[in-house]
């Protein structure tokens, strides 16, 4: 039933006589004129409870990405205040500094022990300021020193209810490499392989976005919509196709996917440096074999 339809109803049992034309015209005119101005104020409430409750779902104290901003929004070597208008005793000192916003990636969740009982983690890594790569948080760090530390009693005195166990975690990356002549770029002969813009250095720019643009404790994939495979393809002009075989993650053997255990990974490569590729011209295309020797480090 329309608003318009609702209005009229509650006419007809509000007055006795409404069935009579001459009445109800004049009435239905007005309703007819209100219906629209009322169901926009009822839109409105509306959109505005799912924006609220789409924030309390998402951000709010007890939520997974509640505490994710809580973790990045720490900063480095800045003492916490006394906050009493929160469940927690203390608060973050404003106004945000971010050149001490040490943390660029968190995770919120749970492990299932053996035991049955959920455990809940927070997964953390920093940025290494010369290599722009994520790095393990650790109080040895030359340019952070005891940072584990003092991020660690900052979230669990800004985040965490007294009494819940949470662990705080931080990893050196996951090590993916393919191996000799298992990762392999087919492209269009006529492109050039070397120089500034040659094949060679586009490759290893898409590979470092690839890795360096990556979901913070997402899956990697080697092919498919989200796989490395296909974003060198969709990324270097003149590749054509992307042979992974053989994928390994810290020395142990994959598919096509695998998780992250420290949440992010970088590259390895089972063989040493050289400067020129092994190319081999097949008619009109040319492969490279050892694309690890160029995606080290």
């Amino acid at each position: 039933m329309t608003l318009l339809q609702q209005i009229i109803a509650n006419l007809k049992t509000a007055l006795p006589d409404f069935d009579n034309t001459s009445q109800t015209d004049p009435l239905i005119k007005i309703a007819d004129s209100l219906a629209p101005i009322l169901q926009n104020n009822l839109d409105e409430q509306t959109n505005t409870q799912n924006i609220i409750q789409n924030i309390i779902n998402t951000q709010n104290y007890g939520k997974s990405q509640w505490y994710v901003n809580t973790a990045l929004a720490y900063q480095y070597g800045i003492p916490l205040i006394v906050n009493s208008l929160y469940q927690n005793v203390y608060a973050v000192v404003p106004p945000i500094d971010p050149t001490i916003l040490i943390i660029k990636q968190a995770a919120f969740g749970y492990n299932t022990l053996s035991t049955g009982i959920q455990q809940l983690y927070l997964k953390i890594a920093m940025l290494d300021p010369i290599t722009k790569k994520l790095k393990k948080v650790a109080d040895t760090d030359p340019d952070y020193p005891n940072c584990f530390t003092d991020f660690s009693n900052y979230f669990l005195a800004t985040a965490i209810m007294p009494g819940v166990p949470v662990s705080i975690v931080t990893f050196d990356p996951n090590l993916i490499s393919f191996g000799y002549n298992n990762f392999t770029i087919v492209y269009q002969s006529y492109y050039t392989l070397a120089g500034a813009n040659g094949l060679i250095a586009q490759i290893t720019a898409a590979i470092d976005n690839f890795r360096n643009s990556f979901p913070f404790n997402g899956i990697f994939y080697t092919y498919g919509n989200y796989g490395l495979a296909n974003y060198i393809i969709n990324n270097v002009e003149g590749v054509i196709d992307v042979v992974l075989e053989s994928p390994v993650i810290d020395g142990l053997s994959f598919d096509f996917k695998t998780t992250l255990s420290a949440g992010y990974f970088d590259f390895g490569s089972n063989v040493p440096d050289i400067e020129t590729p092994a190319s081999s011209a097949t008619g009109i295309y040319a492969a490279i074999n050892n694309v690890d020797n160029y995606i080290t480090g």
